[in-house]
């Protein structure tokens, strides 16, 4: 059921056996799973079902490093997320979704702090229950089985290979689960209702509950035997940040890693294309469609290639018709791009003019290069890739405040020589391969080939935020272990793509979703043990001590609501 917190009496408490922050792609799979079970569950989201502008205000913050999304428009508080389909003025090709390889989970000794304490085949299992919540195609990304009239291209294995992506964007995550949830008696959807911090017993070892607050701001507590942060990679940290009434420095943040490690995906182009003849192969790379799935190919470099070459995972996609080859040193044609990259990233400011002045100076070569762009003999390569994981790339709390008098969050995005270099090389493959197989001249961009540290002023990230509360197996470089539970706390748990030690090129919704029901199973088998306290050793550790505090026990359906808790 739905139940607004407007509605409510100030100072009421809610009791669940699990509370759920944040109903996006986490906190819904996570949700559903205990559909018709007697557990009760208490969904939080700061939205509602609709979008509201008041409420997406919470999600400013600060940018304070590479050039980033403003931060409130690239996360979104209402229920479903952004799966509910973005807004119009943020809306591209559509959500689209693939499993991460192998190599993304291993130890790689050239990518610092690699490597899960889990390995693809303990998420097989739930990639295939993930793959079937989204109403898309098989649980099958192996290019061979798309083909048909399409061919894909004979790549070298060794040094490219064909990605595949399936297509979500005609199903709208909220509207489907939202009919799910208002009648199911034991799970409360509980709406425009804001975390402000998470609550804890007096040695912050046990969480147990959360607070939460209206816009007008009416509070109230949720109180359960496990909480569960799904808020997103910038939220869920700023959250552990903001918990810091009896551990100063947040909660799990003993050794200042909460926040660290932020992930994006840098999306940028990256070279031009002149095509030798023929374009018809081109047509299997573009986003077609099999037996009503959406599907979209892309090129991605080998496994073999990134061990040879001691680089990061990255995919690219060819984009035609586009402005690009034989103009490559006009200054007008590079207004033009730069202008363009500012168009479809929304990033206009003072610069755009002077690019603007600078393209009518050099109008007839600009002129000559859309001749070219209509004629379809030119193209540019649009790459997605693999960030590695960078301590100082990081969420803070900024010294701004919203509504609530909490600080916002502050982003600080880093990008490194590593994250440079695979683009690099991996564009070099690809002019290899194309020129072996006559497909086309490949030019990397100049901002490419000066050095390893500039990047150009259009790289944008996916709205992927990563690592931000990293799984590991050590309290000292990680935030949970294994089982998305933080260090040192015995029943606080982190759901999303912030627990995510390495990003891999692909979209992170599909791996978000088989997290989440990992740790629902998790979940069901916690809430048959008694919970646990730890030890002063233990906490440290960030290990476990069983069967010392019990949690009250919590049957009675539907969840209890009631006044004058604080």
């Amino acid at each position: 059921m739905f139940v607004d917190l407007r509605s409510h009496d100030l100072g009421v408490t809610i009791d669940a056996d699990i509370a759920i922050v944040g109903a996006g792609a986490a906190g819904i799979s996570l949700a559903q799973t205990f559909l018709g079970t007697r557990t009760r569950v208490c969904l939080i989201e700061s939205g509602d079902v609709a979008h509201s502008r008041e409420v997406q205000e919470l999600a400013a913050g600060e940018n304070a490093g590479q050039p980033y999304f403003t931060l409130d428009t690239c996360r979104f508080r209402r229920f479903g997320g952004s799966l509910n389909g973005w807004p119009a003025a943020l809306r591209h090709a559509g959500t689209v979704i693939a499993p991460m390889t192998p190599i993304d989970f291993s130890v790689r000794p050239w990518v610092p702090e690699s490597g899960w304490p889990i390995q693809v085949e303990t998420l097989e299992p739930y990639y295939a229950h993930a793959q079937s919540m989204f109403r898309t195609g098989p649980w099958n990304y192996a290019p061979e089985a798309y083909e048909g009239d399409r061919h894909f291209q004979p790549f070298d294995p060794d040094l490219l290979v064909t990605t595949i992506w399936q297509s979500i964007s005609d199903f709208n995550w909220g509207e489907h689960w939202g009919a799910s949830f208002r009648c199911a008696p034991n799970i409360t959807v509980l709406t425009n209702a804001t975390v402000l911090d998470i609550l804890t017993d007096g040695t912050a070892q046990v969480a147990q509950g959360v607070r939460v607050a209206t816009l007008v701001g009416d509070a109230a507590t949720v109180r359960a035997r496990l909480v569960v942060l799904a808020a997103g990679g910038i939220e869920n940290a700023r959250l552990l940040l903001l918990s810091n009434d009896r551990m100063k420095a947040g909660l799990g943040n003993h050794h200042d890693v909460v926040g660290r490690y932020f992930m994006e995906h840098p999306h940028t182009f990256t070279a031009s294309l002149a095509f030798y003849g023929d374009r018809h192969w081109l047509s299997a790379y573009k986003d077609f469609q099999v037996n009503g799935s959406g599907l979209r190919a892309g090129i991605a470099t080998s496994e073999a290639a990134q061990r040879k070459l001691s680089i990061l995972n990255h995919s690219a996609i060819v984009v035609d018709r586009f402005l690009a080859a034989g103009y490559r040193e006009s200054g007008g044609y590079l207004a033009a791009k730069e202008l363009i990259m500012q168009l479809v990233t929304r990033r206009l400011n003072r610069s755009s003019f002077a690019h603007l002045a600078t393209m009518f100076r050099d109008l007839p070569t600009v002129m000559r290069g859309v001749k070219e762009h209509r004629a379809g003999r030119t193209g540019a390569l649009y790459t997605r890739s693999e960030q590695s994981p960078n301590p100082d790339s990081r969420v803070t709390l900024s010294n701004q405040r919203d509504r609530f008098g909490l600080p916002r969050a502050k982003l600080s995005w880093r990008l490194s020589s590593l994250d440079k270099v695979t683009v690099r090389k991996s564009v070099q493959l690809i002019a290899q391969e194309f020129e072996r197989l006559r497909l086309g001249r490949v030019t990397p961009d100049r901002w490419l080939v000066e050095d390893d540290h500039t990047w150009p002023e259009f790289v944008r990230g996916g709205y992927h935020h990563l690592g931000t509360t990293r799984m590991g197996s050590n309290p000292r470089t990680s935030v949970v272990n294994s089982d998305c539970r933080v260090h040192g706390l015995a029943n606080l748990y982190v759901a999303g793509s912030s627990v995510f030690p390495t990003g891999s090129h692909v979209n992170p919704t599909l791996t978000i979703t088989a997290l989440a029901l990992r740790l629902a199973q998790h979940l069901k088998a916690e809430l048959n043990r008694p919970m646990r306290m730890m030890t002063g050793s233990e906490l440290r550790a960030g290990g476990v001590r069983r069967n010392v505090w019990a949690a009250p026990a919590a049957n009675n359906l539907p969840t209890a609501v009631h006044g004058g808790g604080a």
